[in-house]
């Protein structure tokens, strides 16, 4: 659903569009009570069909409401106007985490050694500053304060491998480039499931960071909610993953032991390890 500016959502007038995902529609708005500019988190078209992701769009609300620190961004308000859903923020200013990885990348990457990052203690500073910025901790406000900060590590743990061998590819630019090894494979749902139809945006699925497992999303045989399936590249089959119904929004522990996933409004975390 997209709105022009000028739309009102009871006393909330839309300015600009912000973003959009597979989880809906930001846009900043003008809240015309109070003369504030504000950040209005709209449900998509699909998902106001099915009742069970309207409700599940409240329950984070209430999650989220229920939060208070000055670097989670706080909940204004809900509003369920007619055929929209919305959720009233407040509006952070600033870059985003991508913009701020773009420009460490970039660093990386500087042909000029005086201008290029020198090693990933450098790296890793840069990445704490990030993970520190409201606009950082705002898009993580539907976690828990113990379980975010858990979350904000496992990425800047990602982050800094990425950096690391960005930087160390930079450093051994002289040595003959080595082609990589392919690895040719095919996904398939387990015996007792089947893939999921139609084409959802934003369909759970992660690769494990030790290139051994990937996990994604499938639907029982005998019905009833979506589950995680996993699939070892060592083996030939996959399995589905028992109390991972409704999962999304999945992450991989470093150590590819762990992982994590949301549903039902909360953090979840399943051990994998078949070692």
């Amino acid at each position: 659903m997209s709105l022009a500016p000028g739309t009102r959502i009871g006393a909330y007038e839309i300015q600009s569009p912000l973003g959009s995902g597979g989880m809906g529609e930001v846009y900043r708005a003008r809240d015309t009570k109070l003369g504030r500019q504000i950040a209005v988190k709209i449900l998509p078209d699909d998902f106001l069909k099915d009742p069970a992701r309207v409700a599940r769009f409240q329950r984070e609300a209430q999650a989220l409401a229920a939060l208070n620190h000055p670097h989670i961004a706080q909940i204004y308000g809900f509003d369920d106007t007619g055929d929209i859903h919305a959720l009233v923020m407040e509006l952070i200013e600033g870059p985003t985490l991508a913009d701020r990885i773009a420009r460490l990348l970039r660093r990386c990457l500087e042909k000029e050694r005086k201008r290029r990052l020198p090693d990933i203690g450098v790296a890793r500073l840069e990445i704490d500053d990030a993970i520190a910025a409201p606009a950082f901790a705002a898009a993580n406000a539907e976690m828990s304060g113990q379980r975010r900060g858990q979350r904000a590590a496992w990425i800047a743990a990602v982050i800094a491998g990425l950096t690391a061998a960005t930087i160390g590819a930079l450093h051994v630019t002289e040595r003959p480039p080595q082609p990589p090894s392919p690895i040719r494979f095919h996904v398939v749902p387990p015996a007792d499931a089947s893939f999921p139809s139609g084409d959802e945006p934003g369909r759970p699925q992660a690769i494990s960071p030790d290139g051994r497992h990937i996990v994604f999303q499938v639907l029982p045989a005998g019905g009833g909610r979506a589950v995680l399936a996993i699939r070892s590249f060592d083996v030939d089959q996959s399995r589905q993953l028992p109390g991972t119904e409704d999962a999304s929004f999945l992450f991989w522990s470093p150590d590819s032991r762990f992982i994590g996933f949301f549903a039902d409004g909360a953090l979840n975390h399943l051990v994998i390890d078949d070692r």
